[in-house]
């Protein structure tokens, strides 16, 4: 069985985590008065997340962790680039809300970059370049290296 929203085919458990996602905001945003503040938050909670995930399952590389991240319908990735900084360019995040006016991807990219912390033991930070909820085709999160 699938649903739709906005045209866009879902599973239940998508549809689910999709729901979760699009009311966990509304409510940071709510609670702390400001999109900035929610943004931290979420992007907070996914770092503390990534580094877990990164923990428990052990991942040597970005390239098992993204694989276990699709495995688990938290996205599906369409590239990978790994380096001095991480690419992924990702569609069909668990974060996709239709009709937003701006990159709502937070909590993947603090996934992301807690991942790429654990992997490395260095601080990093995972910026959305790009979203389709603003008119791209995917999100483009690029994950930094922070030098203190």
């Amino acid at each position: 069985m699938r649903f739709y929203i906005d045209n866009k085919k879902m599973k239940p458990d998508e549809l689910i985590a999709n729901e979760i996602m699009k009311n966990l905001k509304e409510a940071l945003e709510e609670v702390t008065g400001s999109k900035g503040a929610a943004k931290a938050i979420a992007n907070k909670i996914g770092k503390n997340l990534g580094v877990m995930l990164a923990e428990k399952n052990k991942f040597r590389t970005m390239k098992e962790a993204i694989s276990f991240l699709e495995k688990n319908g938290l996205m599906t990735v369409n590239n990978l680039k790994t380096g001095e900084e991480i690419e992924v360019v990702a569609k069909n995040t668990v974060e996709s809300v239709p009709g937003s006016d701006l990159p709502l991807c937070w909590f993947i990219g603090g996934i992301l970059s807690g991942i790429a912390e654990k992997l490395e033991s260095e601080t990093y930070l995972a910026r959305e370049l790009k979203c389709p909820e603003v008119g791209e085709s995917a999100c483009r999160f690029i994950i930094e290296r922070i030098r203190i």
